[in-house]
């Protein structure tokens, strides 16, 4: 269990191949999918941490963001906002 959530273990899915978009509509369209995927996952990160003792051990928390498969345009900089929102 990691934050009250029972974690079912097993490889993370692997998202469908994605044809590149074709036209500048779509293109955008595309982008701000991806940046609304990013800011879901910074919220939902920031969530988790809050969630946490602040001793708690970082390895469980963070193989299940890998299981899970967070969008892989993720940030360091998306990582440290996810921490600003934590007190203390």
């Amino acid at each position: 269990m990691v934050g009250g959530q029972r974690i079912i273990a097993g490889a993370a899915a692997q998202p469908p191949e994605r044809k590149r978009p074709s036209n500048p509509i779509a293109e955008a369209l595309a982008r701000g999918l991806a940046l609304g995927k990013r800011r879901a996952a910074t919220r939902a990160l920031g969530e988790a941490l809050r969630e946490q003792p602040a001793d708690a051990s970082l390895q469980p928390l963070w193989n299940l963001l890998g299981e899970k498969g967070l969008p892989e345009s993720l940030t360091v900089g998306d990582l440290v906002a996810a921490v600003r929102g934590l007190p203390g």
